[in-house]
């Protein structure tokens, strides 16, 4: 017999990436606030079993089908994840180049490029250009073309190259600060270095403060 693993998940509503294309890519700052701080309790959930999503993107967050879960944002796709630590000796994963790219682009992190061995500073730092994407409705390196004879390069290397010097300002240029802190704060973390993800979340819910809004998981999609 042949031991297979199956993971079977509960039916779900929509991508986050269908709903931003259903809402003409407009969200609300108020809901991008709200999709940050639940797509920061999932990766610290996942985290804290020992897992790395490796894959961190629109798509990848889907919201539930019934009325009761469809303010509550799933991550999905798990076919790139992998165990980060030995939960059993604390031991983690040896810091190394890889030789192998996981994830998409778009998103993935400066060390993702490199082929650095991922941890969950990856993660976040892939959550941070997402917020990004929804707060600018797109990325600078959107649009880099796919032919390796155009600009004599690559287009896996145009993007790091791209995401590698542009600064930290210029990415973030028409956002709120606080998005700043958030990405300076995930490239500065140490592979082994344990996340602060209250404080990730603290600084979105100062945002929606600052904004007078509340956390009330009362999203954009509910009027489509």
């Amino acid at each position: 017999k042949v031991l297979r693993n199956v993971m079977i998940m509960e039916y779900l509503g929509p991508s986050l990436d269908k709903l931003f294309f259903y809402s003409k890519y407009c969200f609300s700052m108020k809901t991008i606030l709200m999709i940050g701080i639940q797509c920061i309790e999932r990766l610290e959930f996942i985290h804290n079993n020992g897992i790395i999503h490796r894959d961190i993107k629109p798509e990848n967050f889907l919201i539930g089908a019934s009325n009761d879960t469809k303010n509550t944002i799933y991550l999905v796709d798990f076919g790139l994840s992998k165990q980060y630590i030995d939960l059993v000796n604390y031991r983690f994963n040896q810091f190394k180049n890889t030789r192998s790219f996981a994830g998409t682009y778009r998103f993935c992190s400066l060390r993702s490029h490199k082929r650095l061995e991922q941890g969950r500073r990856d993660d976040l730092e892939s959550l941070g250009y997402v917020i990004i994407y929804f707060m600018k409705r797109e990325l600078p390196w959107q649009g880099v073309k796919d032919k390796a004879d155009v600009g004599g390069d690559t287009k896996s290397n145009a993007i790091f190259k791209m995401k590698r010097d542009i600064s930290v300002d210029e990415l973030c240029k028409d956002c709120p600060l606080f998005i700043r802190h958030y990405i300076k704060y995930c490239r500065l973390l140490k592979y082994t270095e344990v996340p602060d993800y209250e404080y990730l979340k603290n600084l979105l819910r100062d945002e929606l403060a600052l904004n007078g809004h509340t956390e009330d998981n009362d999203f954009d999609w509910a009027k489509i």
